[in-house]
């Protein structure tokens, strides 16, 4: 078996192609330290947002005690900005409160 077939799992169904999805997301790696201006710019200063894609550092946590932040995520969730959060990480999930940053 090669290195792909041991960490990604045999298809359960057929391939279904989507046509019908908003290109209108951005995708933010986020580090340690990172400014939240950028961020706010992208959702205050546009009405096409539809999609905020937090890639959230190591284990998928963030900067849970950012009160800027955390403000900034309900702000676009109220705007209709659909917020996901994932991990760098190729493995794992996102553990969000995992270390205190």
């Amino acid at each position: 078996s090669t290195e792909h077939e041991r960490w990604q799992p045999q298809p359960t169904c057929r391939l279904r192609v989507h046509i019908r999805m908003s290109a209108r997301v951005i995708v933010v790696r986020l580090s340690p330290g990172f400014d939240d201006a950028a961020i706010s710019a992208m959702i205050r200063h546009t009405n096409e947002l539809h999609g905020l894609v937090l890639s959230l550092y190591g284990t998928g946590n963030g900067p849970t005690h950012k009160e800027s932040f955390i403000s900034l995520i309900k702000e676009a969730v109220s705007r209709g900005i659909l917020v996901v959060a994932t991990s760098q990480c190729r493995k794992g999930s996102v553990a969000l409160n995992m270390y205190e940053v």
